[in-house]
């Protein structure tokens, strides 16, 4: 009997802990960005390829870390990221994209402390073709 006694008080103090962290984590907020501005859908005629007859050159040959960035280029519509609507972005030659009326840095590791929308598939150090490189962009709708 004692034993079981004792192992019945063990059991009853581990739920004591365990009730206890549980109650201090519940009232934690949670943040993380809203997905409720995208929509996903599929095409049967979709190309994976962009037809860049007509681009506008961004940032041209021969471009690495540097004073060269792009300028404010215009998006042609407004774009939600991060719940908040976009209409203008620049680039840089290490493959960030920057949102909004505020030109993208040249460091190829950009200060995430401020509030950037910031679109970084590459993230490192990049550079374009010395002779024939070049970053373009170009509108389009399927």
């Amino acid at each position: 009997m004692k034993t079981m006694s004792f192992t019945l008080n063990n059991f009853r103090e581990k739920m004591r802990k365990y009730s206890f962290i549980i109650a201090l984590l519940l009232p934690l907020k949670v943040l993380g960005q809203s997905s409720l501005n995208y929509s996903y859908t599929t095409q049967s005629d979709f190309s994976p390829l962009t037809d860049m007859t007509g681009g506008i050159q961004i940032l041209g040959s021969n471009v690495d870390d540097g004073p060269v960035t792009s300028t404010i280029f215009p998006i042609g519509f407004e774009f939600w990221f991060m719940g908040r609507p976009y209409t203008q972005f620049s680039a840089n030659a290490n493959g960030v994209i920057r949102l909004g009326s505020l030109g993208i840095g040249v460091a190829k590791n950009n200060d995430l402390t401020q509030d950037s929308a910031l679109i970084a598939p590459f993230w490192t150090n990049l550079a374009t073709d010395w002779a024939s490189g070049s970053v373009s962009y170009n509108v389009s709708r399927y």
